[in-house]
């Protein structure tokens, strides 16, 4: 009858340590998305504008987990080269873990994650978006009176519901 105890024991002590791993594992979800960043309650105050429009136009094109090799394939992505060749174009660097909320944060605050006060992960549904508080490009193009659209996810209607966009579809 030994072996047996033994054996209960063990599938006891695993099952101890998978309850304690994802109760661990879960209060490490729930940190993380309460995380706040410092300026969350007192965002800087926006710049006053440098100088003269360089443009009236801008086209801000964010395609999500493309690889740069990728989208240099003219034969992949024809139109997006054309628009490259016509105008500036950036890659980004992003830091991790890369989840998709926080990249599109940063590129449209101009701010890293732990900062611009954005979701350090996806919200689990669009009733979880957060509502960007810190200053981005379309907070700045609505304060000189360029009008503004965004076609995108529908997580995009949640995060820019303060910044001044005209048109979302």
């Amino acid at each position: 009858m030994k072996p047996y105890l033994w054996l209960i024991l063990g599938i006891l002590a695993c099952l101890a340590i998978a309850a304690g791993a994802y109760l661990w594992t879960t209060g490490l979800m729930d940190s993380l998305f309460a995380y706040r960043s410092p300026l969350h309650n007192n965002p800087p105050t926006p710049g006053e504008a440098a100088g003269q429009l360089m443009t009236r136009k801008v086209v801000f094109v964010l395609i999500d987990a493309l690889r740069e090799d990728t989208s240099r394939k003219t034969d992949v992505m024809p139109f997006l080269n054309e628009l490259r060749a016509q105008g500036a174009w950036a890659t980004m660097h992003s830091r991790t873990p890369s989840f998709s909320d926080p990249a599109w944060t940063t590129l449209l605050s101009g701010a890293w994650p732990d900062i611009n006060d954005g979701q350090p992960l996806n919200p689990p549904d669009l009733s979880h978006v957060r509502t960007f508080t810190q200053d981005d490009i379309f907070a700045a193009a609505d304060r000189t009176g360029l009008r503004t659209a965004v076609s995108g996810y529908a997580w995009f209607e949640g995060m820019l519901v303060n910044s001044g966009v005209d048109a979302g579809f």
